[in-house]
């Protein structure tokens, strides 16, 4: 038999009363990390995509140069 009407000694463990000891929300533990993380991959993704539209507009400049060609 369980007795479900257990009530725990210390209020910091069963969370009643003021606890003296508040931790810290979840999302706020690894703030640091990901802030510095997120200065780097901002970084690599703004250089990936600096890469990615001269990529891109290579062939549409050649494409633009050949039509004006065509019109001379």
């Amino acid at each position: 038999m369980t007795d479900w009407s257990f009530q725990p000694s210390t209020p910091q463990i069963g969370g009643g009363g003021t606890a003296s000891f508040q931790r810290p929300a979840f999302h706020t533990l690894s703030d640091g990390f990901f802030a510095a993380e997120a200065k780097k991959e901002s970084r690599l993704e703004g250089a990936l995509f600096a890469v990615i539209v001269a990529l891109a507009a290579w062939p549409i400049a050649l494409a633009a140069q050949a039509a004006f060609a065509l019109m001379k």
